[in-house]
């Protein structure tokens, strides 16, 4: 491990700032050591000592997959990709730069997903905050005034930054099993599978909704926004049209029936799946 941390040092000489070589090189050997990569019995050892490195194994090829994807800009994970991606090491130095990759990995990974989640908890704070001065939802991400840094997030996964979709402002509502409205989601996935999509409801609580669930719902809350939106006259005639077309009951009853359309709140309630 000291090699390998004189290595990185040697590559990246930023990573000593003030320190002396000799102590930024025994820091970082106690940060791999926290990262228990010696960890390994005898049998193991002498294992992956005989054997030959397999740099076609899948568990190997996938994490250099996922550390490109990621975009990551630390120097330590930066020299950890260009090593692995060379393929020059014996067996030892191999298991110990991949259990190093993993660690790092999942460590951006916790770091981004933190700092993502707070900025979606964030701006659900401020929406509610924002209803109870002005009395109605803001119209948009800018009219809410929401610092410019938690109007989106970085995908832990790919290091990317997007911002929130927001969906707070319509008559239409889409509620979880908490009855919150929700009011802004994830433009990336997350989650097992990658089949689900962060959502924040008003006061700032979040969920994890899957993704083709959470589609039907804005769809069917956006379709009910255009009704909502639609001049009186119109949705009279549309629900004319529609009675007549199915056989229908008189003008009076198709006006009595739009007009109650018109006039309901629109709220959209389904069950969240965690």
């Amino acid at each position: 491990m000291e090699k390998l941390a004189a290595s990185i040092l040697r590559e990246c000489p930023d990573l000593k700032g003030d320190e002396r070589t000799s102590e930024a090189r025994q820091k970082l050997v106690d940060e791999f050591e926290k990262f228990k990569v010696d960890s390994i019995s005898r049998e193991q050892l002498k294992k992956i000592r005989r054997g030959k490195v397999d740099y076609k194994h899948f568990a190997w090829t996938h994490l250099i997959k996922v550390y490109e994807r990621g975009h990551f800009k630390e120097p330590k994970m930066q020299f950890l990709l260009k090593k692995a991606k060379a393929e020059k090491m014996r067996g030892k130095e191999h298991y110990v730069v991949y259990r190093l990759m993993l660690s790092y990995y999942e460590l951006k990974v916790e770091e981004r997903t933190l700092a993502s989640r707070k900025s979606l908890s964030h701006l659900g704070k401020e929406y509610t905050a924002y209803l109870r001065q002005n009395g109605r939802s803001p119209k948009d991400l800018e009219t809410l005034q929401v610092d410019v840094a938690m109007r989106g997030g970085i995908d832990p996964l790919t290091g990317l930054e997007s911002q929130w979709i927001y969906i707070g402002q319509g008559p239409a509502e889409i509620r979880g099993g908490n009855r919150y409205r929700v009011i802004a989601y994830a433009p990336f996935t997350t989650g097992k599978d990658l089949a689900y999509r962060w959502v924040v409801y008003k006061g700032g609580q979040l969920g994890s909704w899957k993704t083709e669930t959470l589609v039907a719902a804005v769809q069917k809350m956006e379709r009910e926004n255009l009704v909502a939106l639609q001049p009186p006259v119109v949705v009279v005639a549309q629900a004319i049209k529609k009675k007549s077309i199915l056989g229908g009951e008189s003008t009076e009853v198709a006006k009595k029936e739009s007009n109650s359309v018109s006039k309901s709140k629109l709220k959209i309630t389904i069950r969240e799946l965690w």
